[in-house]
């Protein structure tokens, strides 16, 4: 009979999880060397470190890296300073007439101001906000009682400003009353009245060419598209010139043309050419009320398009 051979680490396997009291304290003293080593990293940048005692705080490559940085932000502002005072060299303010909306930072500088008041109004008008007069620009924090007394008398603005005033000046831009031939009008003139767009217009003007021309500004009724407060609100920008359509000979045209017509089609059209071509040419427009499918509605909309 063979014998089974022991697994030695069957019976055993507790003896590598286990640690004894002084393996445990060594762990425990080592994981709080790694906490104490994490909190110290962590609150080190907290630290402030005083002037002239960069050795005492850090190590030597770090003290040099920050003495680089402070060395290299000193050289870019003098480098700065150094390109506007090559551009305007620092004499005495020459005065002349300037509106701080438009003025530049080196008339800025010819006026007097620093760098730094020009870049600072600079920013201020970049705001969109802008000076309207002589008291906007009073306002400004960077520039002193002093320098504005002196700059007053040269700025190209209004000593202040009022709604009133705001309101007188807005007044030259209102617009002139419109008044549009309806007959004779492009869609850049039809766009010109209030509530009117491209596509309105455009469609204004195709139905025009299906009639061949407006006889009545009740016609915009039948442009796709228009309600009653819409053709109210455009009635009066429009007009029709005294020339009626009269584009239909009825005793000439052909069905085909005929039927193209908004107020005929092609079915009413075949009834009208049959009927002349049984009775013989039209003497007269008022005699198509013989026509047996022409009521008085639609004569009184097509009459006005018919000559014989």
């Amino acid at each position: 009979m063979v014998k089974n051979k022991k697994n030695p680490f069957r019976n055993n396997w507790k003896d590598y999880l286990s640690f004894s009291v002084r393996e445990r304290n060594g762990i425990y003293a080592l994981l709080f060397i790694f906490f104490i080593q994490i909190l110290a990293v962590y609150y080190i940048h907290f630290i402030a470190v005083p002037d002239g005692h960069a050795g005492k705080w850090m190590n030597a490559k770090t003290a040099a890296w920050m003495q680089s940085r402070e060395i290299e932000e000193a050289t870019l502002v003098k480098n700065e300073n150094t390109k506007f005072s090559k551009t305007i060299p620092k004499v005495d303010p020459q005065y002349f007439l300037f509106n701080p909306n438009t003025c530049s930072t080196d008339e800025f500088l010819l006026l007097g101001l620093s760098i730094k008041q020009a870049k600072m109004i600079e920013k201020y008008r970049s705001y969109g906000s802008g000076f309207k007069s002589k008291v906007d620009f009073a306002k400004v924090y960077c520039i002193s009682e002093k320098e504005f007394k002196a700059l007053k008398p040269w700025i190209d603005l209004p000593d202040s400003f009022t709604f009133k005033q705001e309101k007188k000046d807005f007044t030259k831009f209102k617009k002139e009353k419109i008044s549009i031939d309806l007959a004779t009008a492009d869609s850049t003139e039809l766009e010109k009245i209030p509530g009117i767009g491209p596509s309105f217009a455009r469609r204004i003007i195709n139905y025009r060419n299906k009639l061949s021309a407006y006889c009545s500004l009740n016609q915009l009724m039948e442009v796709w598209g228009m309600s009653d407060s819409l053709f109210q609100k455009i009635k009066p920008y429009i007009y029709i010139s005294d020339t009626l359509p009269g584009t239909i000979n009825i005793n000439a045209i052909s069905i085909q043309d005929l039927g193209k017509h908004p107020y005929v089609g092609y079915s009413t059209a075949k009834i009208i050419i049959n009927y002349r071509d049984q009775h013989g040419a039209f003497k007269s427009i008022d005699a198509m009320r013989k026509v047996p499918v022409l009521t008085d509605e639609f004569f009184h909309k097509l009459s006005p398009y018919l000559v014989l």
